[in-house]
């Protein structure tokens, strides 16, 4: 992948091997719920814990001081995350 004349490599950890080709239940549900939740509580940068249950997924809580453990399981130092997603002007959570 190719940004800000940038490239970034898709790798799927080693350790996580186990779960590679694995489908996640409700993913498109998740994604959809938690970037109205971005959208509405306006922190900027913020992680949410989801949970799914028998009635579907849930949000368990929203980390407005995230990014340690995003460090570590992608290798990758916070800064150079945050330089992914800096330019990215979402309006609507539905678009």
């Amino acid at each position: 992948m190719l940004r800000k004349n940038k490239v970034y490599t898709r790798k799927f950890p080693k350790e996580f091997g186990h779960f590679f080709g694995k489908q996640i239940p409700y993913r498109n549900d998740i994604l959809f719920l938690s970037s109205k939740a971005q959208y509405y509580v306006n922190l900027g940068y913020l992680a949410l814990d989801r949970v799914i249950t028998n009635e579907g997924p849930k949000l368990l809580e929203i980390n407005a001081r995230a990014g340690l453990e995003v460090q570590k399981v992608t290798n990758t130092p916070l800064e150079k995350i945050l330089e992914k997603i800096e330019d990215l002007n979402i309006q609507d959570p539905e678009k």
